[in-house]
């Protein structure tokens, strides 16, 4: 009896921590429809934040870390912070534009995201598209010289703005899939995002 019970223990434990099954691939149609129901979805969600692990690199150096991303409609809130208590970044919309709050309690303010951190950490990265590409959207208002679909209708890569970005992989939350790792490049720079934990809010 006790075999048979911890037996059971075990399957149960075992189907709780089951992956469920990818869906089957969709046709041409099928999957065009179902890009444009997860794609009206994700827009729908302007209130997110996320947990991420996270890597940015130029061909001289890598920087890794956790990040976490706030989302407030247009606002946001950013924190990076450094293995081993390597120091920490804090990047959030202002009423002035955007400000950077630097590990020794430095504070500076731009216009843009965009040029601000140009200025201070040599290197430019698009935030003002980062948050639709983490959600798995294309930036609204820039045509996107390459799109692909995975076969059940969400990104698997896109080229915009002169980045490339790839998908592996997508999380279920709810009615959302989401997206689990990220790989962006251009500019002679990478950033791989490794999502641990999505957080909608209404």
């Amino acid at each position: 009896m006790p075999n048979r019970l911890l037996a059971l223990l075990g399957l149960l434990l075992l189907a709780g921590c089951a992956v469920p099954p990818e869906r089957p691939a969709l046709d041409a149609a099928a999957e065009a429809q179902a890009w444009e129901q997860h794609r009206a979805r994700l827009s729908a969600l302007q209130h997110w934040t996320l947990s991420a692990r996270i890597v940015v690199s130029n061909a001289d150096d890598a920087w890794s870390g956790r990040l976490r991303w706030r989302q407030d409609g247009t606002h946001f809130l950013i924190d990076f912070e450094a293995p081993f208590g390597q120091g920490a970044l804090r990047l959030q919309s202002v009423l002035e534009g955007v400000e950077l709050q630097l590990a020794d309690g430095e504070r500076r303010v731009a216009a843009d995201a965009g040029s601000l951190l140009q200025e201070t950490l040599g290197a430019r990265l698009p935030v003002d598209g980062l948050r639709y590409w983490v959600r798995g959207l294309p930036e609204p208002g820039l045509e996107p010289t390459q799109r692909e679909l995975d076969g059940r209708g969400r990104l698997s890569r896109l080229r915009q703005n002169g980045w490339d970005i790839r998908y592996s992989g997508y999380r279920r939350y709810g009615t959302l899939d989401l997206p689990r790792k990220v790989r962006i490049e251009g500019e002679g720079f990478g950033l791989r995002l490794v999502i641990d934990r999505w957080q909608m809010e209404t």
